[in-house]
């Protein structure tokens, strides 16, 4: 298991890099804010990484 652990570290230090880690990890939080419906979540997303992609500003606000 440890071999297998080392050879896909090994993979990703050699042909991603950070801009494309932080692009991957930024759109599963996106993912994952619009699958949990809540509220707290979608400001807290907004706030740190701007509006989600899709959605309008006014969403929610009737």
């Amino acid at each position: 298991m440890g071999i297998v652990l080392n050879f896909i570290k090994m993979m990703i230090i050699k042909y991603f890099s950070t801009a494309v880690m932080e692009k991957i990890v930024i759109w599963g939080l996106g993912i994952l804010v619009k699958q949990t419906k809540s509220k707290a979540d979608d400001e807290l997303y907004e706030i740190v990484f701007g509006k989600l992609k899709g959605e309008n500003k006014n969403v929610g606000e009737n």
